[in-house]
């Protein structure tokens, strides 16, 4: 099967639908590459995000690990964080709709932090929020949490960053001896490249921006 990238969803339901019923009427596989909840703008619908979430996953689909997921995760384990960036609203919704909180607890720690792919031409994609790293040497389809240690879990869903903690713009810059396509969103940009793609339209940071889908098969992006 062919298949697709969604970009970071952010709670926005109704562009959510759109994307999963284009990538169904083209049979593609989807790959959400994380951030499905914690809504900026005002509009906020993470139940309606979770049931399609699921419902897609359930039957082949795949999601990414991701920071807002594991800041998530973190307050349904009873850990102290800060309700920032869309999570108060998100929790807000959950507990208003009485959300089984283990049963979201053990959807959401399930997804992968990492994927390897392939597409029709044997081109490969390494595919993970933030960042897969070169120096993660790995034979399997999919990077769990018990695959990594707690600098590459970090490094996945929240990127790579210099001496100085400054965000490392890594798909700016090309790798002679990289001969696969790393895949992220989590960046607020949109960039594909040889080697690089990341797909993060600001959908759900800006009521104008967005929900993005790009067709590894024909390198079209579709905007919702």
């Amino acid at each position: 099967m062919s298949f697709c990238f969604i970009s970071d969803i952010h709670s926005q339901s109704q562009r959510l639908q759109k994307a999963i019923d284009y990538a169904e009427s083209q049979n593609l596989q989807i790959i959400f590459l994380g951030d499905i909840f914690d809504s900026k703008i005002e509009y906020s619908d993470s139940i309606a995000v979770l049931n399609l979430v699921e419902k897609c996953v359930k039957i082949g689909h795949v999601c990414m690990h991701s920071n807002h997921q594991d800041k998530l995760i973190r307050y349904l384990k009873g850990n102290n964080v800060s309700q920032n960036n869309g999570l108060d609203i998100t929790i807000k919704e959950f507990d208003e709709n009485n959300i089984d909180k283990k049963s979201l607890f053990d959807l959401l720690s399930s997804f992968p932090y990492g994927a390897i792919m392939k597409d029709s031409n044997g081109k490969e994609y390494r595919i993970a929020h933030a960042y897969f790293p070169n120096s993660l040497r790995t034979e399997l389809n999919f990077v769990y949490r018990s695959d990594l240690n707690r600098r590459y879990r970090d490094v996945f869903i929240y990127g790579k960053t210099d001496r100085d903690n400054i965000r490392v713009k890594w798909w700016e810059s090309e790798n002679e001896n990289q001969d696969y396509v790393r895949v992220a969103g989590h960046y607020h940009t949109v960039f594909i490249g040889d080697q690089s793609i990341v797909l993060d339209s600001g959908c759900g940071s800006d009521s104008l921006a967005p929900l993005s889908l790009y067709n590894v098969e024909s390198g079209v992006i579709k905007e919702f």
